[in-house]
């Protein structure tokens, strides 16, 4: 009986070692970053990195019966819904950038009302429409960096987090006070160092009585921010074990594609000497429609922020430039022109073309009267010159081709994901 014991107790902890060892395989690592990103966020080869899309939901408000509500002196001072009440809205009420390096945290705020796709719509109403995988497709397109991971949340959840957490320090910089009976808010903070409870931290970062609104509501995001990061590292000081159980406890109400195993085993260990190195809002301009954020200052604001370096951007040459696809990947062509005309280059400038699949390197081939001038693209997209007598066909006419070879899709240089090789979706 003892023997048999023993033999299902081996089985049992062979299983367990096995999946395990299951769970450890399949673990995938962060999104890894090209050379130039690398230089953009200061990172080497053998830093640890992974970044992270982190998403708050917006609350959603049905529609209902409003009704007033009266004062002493039969004055109404606001109206009261009975729509629904959901912490499941569709937009996202903010949006962070977080790039763990080592274990050295910046944050990067994208302001919700920043205009993507071309200006047709702000970066918050992306996920009601395409889901977390779309949202983390817009902000690396505004960033020009990979988004490792995406991780959405919705208020119930960080109220929750943050009582589980104990509650956090803040500053609260000024009286906070606003009432919405139609939605059932209120919102009521004195001014000073405090320790908030999770509905009264959801509060901080959503009150939007500000001069400037959102632009200004970010900056409590970030105090919070530091806060939450001051209060984990606190804990994980404190109480090692606590961190692993409250990641699992909220694992599955949190919508995330970063693997289980892969926090426990490569970003936990790191808590304990986490420091916030930056947190920064991202640049933009305000516009009729929204906010446009401009691809140049955008790489200039995040080599600050990181402490990288960014590209030395000069003017586009005005000379016509043709991108030819030659590397079997459908559409790269129209990624890679789409592009340069977001970094300047004149739309009317840009020509595309197919044509064979040809395994050479990418090159930017000029003839020699517009070699100084192919210096830009060659630069901008570090790819080698290579000089040639004259165009003939679809390329007479220009003094620049971008032949795009095999390893054009392996590499992206500007700004937002290429479209992936067949083989590869």
């Amino acid at each position: 009986m003892r023997f048999a014991r023993l033999l299902q107790a081996s089985g049992v902890l062979i299983a367990c070692v096995g999946l395990a060892g299951y769970w450890l395989t399949r673990s995938e690592g962060p999104t890894p970053l090209g050379a130039a990103q690398q230089e953009l966020v200061g990172t080497d080869a053998d830093d640890f990195h992974v970044s992270f899309l982190i998403a708050g939901r917006d609350v959603h408000y049905g529609r209902g019966e409003v009704e007033p509500v009266y004062d002493e002196a039969g004055e109404i001072v606001c109206w009261v819904s009975s729509g629904s009440r959901s912490a499941l809205g569709s937009n996202t009420d903010t949006i962070i950038y977080a790039s763990l390096k080592n274990s050295d945290l910046t944050l990067v705020m994208v302001p919700r009302d920043v205009l993507v796709d071309e200006g047709r719509r702000k970066v918050n109403e992306v996920y009601g429409s395409e889901g977390a995988d779309g949202l983390r497709r817009a902000v690396a397109t505004t960033l020009g960096l990979p988004v490792g991971y995406h991780v959405v949340v919705n208020l119930d959840i960080f109220q929750r987090l943050v009582d589980a957490l104990g509650g956090v320090q803040v500053d609260v910089p000024y009286r906070m006070y606003h009432r919405d009976c139609a939605a059932g808010l209120t919102i009521d903070l004195q001014p000073g160092v405090q320790r908030l409870d999770g509905v009264q931290a959801s509060h901080f970062v959503r009150y939007r009585n500000l001069l400037r609104g959102d632009i200004d509501r970010i900056d409590n995001v970030k105090t919070l921010a530091m806060a939450l990061v001051a209060r984990v590292k606190e804990l994980h000081v404190a109480s090692v074990t606590r961190l692993p159980e409250l990641l699992r406890s909220y694992y599955d109400e949190v919508e995330t594609d970063a693997d289980l195993v892969y926090l426990a085993t490569q970003v936990l260990p790191r808590l304990g000497s986490l420091t916030v190195s930056a947190a920064g809002t991202l640049p933009t301009r305000e516009t009729a429609g929204g906010l446009v954020a401009d691809a140049r200052e955008v790489e200039v604001f995040l080599a600050s922020v990181f402490g990288g370096k960014a590209r030395g951007f000069v003017d586009a040459p005005d000379a016509a430039v043709l991108i030819t696809n030659r590397s079997g990947v459908d559409g790269l062509e129209a990624w890679y022109a789409a592009n340069l005309v977001r970094l300047g280059v004149p739309a009317e400038l840009v020509r595309t073309r197919t044509a064979p699949v040809d395994g050479s390197p990418s090159r930017v081939l000029t003839t020699a009267a517009r070699w100084d001038d192919a210096l830009y693209y060659a630069s901008l997209l570090r790819l080698g010159r290579q000089q040639v007598e004259r165009f003939q066909g679809a390329a007479a006419g220009t003094g620049i081709e971008v032949s795009l070879g095999g390893d054009a899709f392996v590499a992206p240089r500007l700004i937002e994901p290429a479209p992936e090789p067949e083989a590869e979706r």
